[in-house]
């Protein structure tokens, strides 16, 4: 069963792998956090292979002032690609509204779609494929690390078998978490620095489980790893934390006398150092003498700048952070790539499932006290950022808490096998880990697929059946061809689905937000999207003139009273202040496209003046009116949800049936979003209406001028469907 287990472990990277390089073709060029920026400083390598001046960071970028060692491993392998044609591939988004990094995304024939790669696309493949391996030599830590520490203990009773089934579960959850995949697809030094750390902590815990009878070299090579993790990136001292406290505790373990422990302590210590030293310690002499720090610090800052906080966090503020860094450690793959909410709380649920099954566990006493290691690791990774993230903005992602994906890892499982029996096998960890493959093989499938979506043009057949009426051109020649709503009733507190068709009739050569306003009937906004269209995938200069396509945006109606909403589209210029792209032919500068009504609280019901009763088809049943001068009330009671919206006429004659007063009106309040038994009341200002002996009235409909059938109170026909009121 051991064995098993083992290559089950085994088994678990090479899917990881397959599952990583899908990521890697599916997420486009320098989509990833930073990695242009990333790249930049791996090219930089690449052509001059020494370090860059951190006083002038122009050509590397500010990713420049990042330890060099991934870099330096990347223009290893990429040094002998042409990269000349870098500024073709990569053209940096201007629009901060453009939820892509790469302007080149929307290309036609973006260089990311074309295989095999070559040039600059090819370099970044080549660098993603390493991040990749780094993040297999992770996964592979995880699984040794958790089996040392829960290695022979007497956890949940059984003797070995519950730590390797926490091994292997602790292996899925690393590998198949799609945050953690999505690191090692893409150009970045985290998943160095998460794999250098990993490496780290299991040599600290290998220093722990030897209980005083550690050998010098594992203590040189703990070292080592740290010193590689810090030259990975600057957040990787902080796994030296966990390392000096596996030594003192392996020396305190230690049944020899007081001084031997000191001694003991002292020597593994001064190895350890000796390790860091030998690796890392030429950066820190080179830094500071270059620049008065061993971090450079200064410079680091100097580089980040564009990022400083003018105040930075208070505690409250960082605390109000947690629930977005927690989510960002299973998603938020990119600028404006996340999961919906419901996935949010599925893995929402396991992870608060994991943490009471660990301090279940706990007060049970079934945690090993070499455990604290992996607590030390997490707690020194978030001392080391919290540091940095209450001075600098855009850093509440998990990605730069990378060292603490492996410790987390583990205590997870720990905390999830922890609901299980007492005899839980391999069984309760591969069906855990079955469904977070199943989340991690669908991310690339559904939220990359959308999220970098770019629009597929209709036919022109497709052209031809879309309805011609409705049509609306603006002056800055784009044309909407049809819209349509998912529904016209909602309940309250609900969303609705807009579908837009639009078609450039120019070539465009200025970038355009689109407005989708929703109004309720007090003229209030109660929703509004103000961004690029397509989702901010699809600027307007990229759009093929004359080509047709669907655009798709979901609005939030946030109310709970009755009430009808009325979507409007219109554009305004990217570039402040923003002025509009008013509809051609007209001063307004946005469109009605739909009518939406909100089944929230009915106002309450009214009673006519004169009661009257009249029944018109299927549509509705006039139960009264009143008059007031020139001003008739009518209210209706409607028999159903008609599909089409009806044109009231109203005609005041004299005594002797001459016409004196007319008038033609559709209900204000639509027809097509009547629900059956709902009472309407119109009014209708009719001039010299009071002047009228008699007042005649019905329902048509504008499209054919067909009228509606009338019948009185007895079920008897009006005569040519004409209802006298008086």
């Amino acid at each position: 069963m051991v064995y098993t287990r083992r290559l089950a472990a085994l088994g678990i990277v090479p899917v990881f792998i397959v599952l990583a390089l899908v990521y890697n073709f599916t997420v486009p060029l320098f989509e990833g956090a930073d990695e242009a920026a990333h790249f930049l400083h791996i090219n930089y390598w690449a052509n001059h292979w020494r370090l860059p001046d951190l006083r002038h960071l122009s050509e590397p970028s500010h990713e420049g002032s990042q330890p060099p060692l991934y870099y330096f491993a990347g223009a290893l392998l990429t040094s002998w690609v042409d990269r000349s044609d870098f500024t073709q591939v990569y053209q940096p988004n201007i629009d901060p509204d453009l939820l892509l990094l790469n302007g080149m995304v929307t290309n036609p024939t973006p260089a990311d779609k074309t295989f095999p790669p070559s040039g600059a696309a090819l370099a970044v493949r080549i660098v993603r494929t390493f991040s990749t391996l780094l993040g297999g030599l992770t996964i592979l830590m995880v699984y040794l690390t958790a089996t040392r520490t829960l290695y022979a203990t007497r956890l949940f009773g059984q003797t070995n078998r519950a730590g390797k089934s926490i091994a292997l579960l602790a292996s899925a959850l690393l590998a198949f978490n799609p945050k953690f995949i999505h690191m090692s697809s893409t150009v970045s030094n985290d998943i160095a620095v998460a794999s250098a750390s990993a490496v780290a902590l299991w040599l600290s815990v290998c220093i722990a489980t030897n209980s005083g009878r550690s050998p010098y070299w594992l203590s040189l090579a703990c070292g080592a790893a740290v010193g590689i993790a810090t030259l990975c990136k600057y957040n990787g001292l902080a796994s030296a934390i966990p390392a000096l406290a596996a030594i003192i505790g392996s020396a305190l373990y230690n049944n020899a006398t007081p001084g031997k422990r000191a001694r003991y302590a002292i020597a593994h210590g001064a190895t350890f150092l000796a390790g860091f030293l030998v690796t890392c310690g030429w950066l820190f002499i080179h830094n500071t003498a270059q620049y008065g720090h061993p971090l450079a610090w200064a410079q680091v800052e100097h580089a980040n700048a564009w990022l400083q906080r003018t105040t930075p966090l208070t505690g409250d503020q960082m605390m109000a952070r947690i629930p977005y860094l927690l989510r960002s450690y299973w998603g938020n793959f990119g600028y404006g790539i996340q999961f919906p909410a419901s996935v949010d709380t599925v893995y929402s649920i396991a992870l608060a499932g994991s943490v009471i099954g660990f301090i279940l566990t706990y007060i049970r006493r079934r945690i090993p006290a070499r455990m604290v290691l992996l607590l030390l690791s997490i707690a020194a990774s978030i001392l080391a950022f919290t540091t940095w993230m209450r001075d600098f903005s855009g850093t509440e992602n998990s990605r730069l808490l990378s060292p603490i994906f492996v410790p987390l890892s583990i205590l997870a499982a720990t905390g999830l096998i922890g609901w299980l029996p007492q005899r839980p096998g391999a069984l309760g960890a591969t069906a855990l880990g079955l469904a977070a493959f199943v989340f991690a093989a669908a991310t690339p499938l559904t939220i990359f697929a959308y999220g970098y979506a770019q629009p597929t043009y209709l036919s022109a057949e497709q052209i031809a059946r879309l309805p011609t009426s409705g049509r609306v051109q603006f002056d800055n020649g784009i044309e909407l061809l049809h819209a349509t709503l998912s529904t016209n009733r909602i309940s309250s507190n609900a969303e609705v689905r807009v579908s837009l068709y639009w078609r450039a009739n120019q070539p465009m050569s200025q970038n355009y937000h689109l407005v989708i306003d929703a109004r309720d009937d007090r003229d209030h906004t109660i929703d509004q999207i103000n961004g690029l269209p397509f989702g901010g995938r699809l600027p307007t200069t990229r759009w093929t003139a004359g080509g047709v396509f669907q655009d798709d945006y979901t609005l939030h109606i946030s109310v709970t009273e009755q009430t009808l909403v009325r979507i409007f589209v219109g554009w305004v210029e990217h570039r402040p202040p923003q002025p509009p792209a008013p509809v051609r032919g007209s001063a307004a500068v946005s469109a009605q496209i739909g009518l939406l009504k909100v089944r929230g609280t009915p106002p309450p019901e009214k009673k006519p003046g004169t009661a009257f009763s009249s029944s018109f088809g299927d549509a509705a049943q006039l139960e009264g009116y009143q008059l007031t001068g020139d001003r008739l009330t009518l209210y209706w009671r409607s028999k159903g949800q008609p599909a089409r919206n009806y044109t009231v006429f109203i005609h005041g004659q004299d005594a002797q049936g001459t016409p004196v007063a007319q008038l033609d009106q559709p209900f204000s309040y639509p027809a097509t979003v009547w629900d059956k038994g709902e009472q309407i009341v119109e009014v209708y200002d009719v001039p010299n209406l009071s002047a009228a002996h008699s007042i005649r009235l019905g329902l048509y409909d504008p499209v054919t001028l067909l009228r509606v059938p009338a019948l009185n109170a007895q079920g008897i026909a009006w005569k040519d469907d004409i209802v006298v009121l008086k």
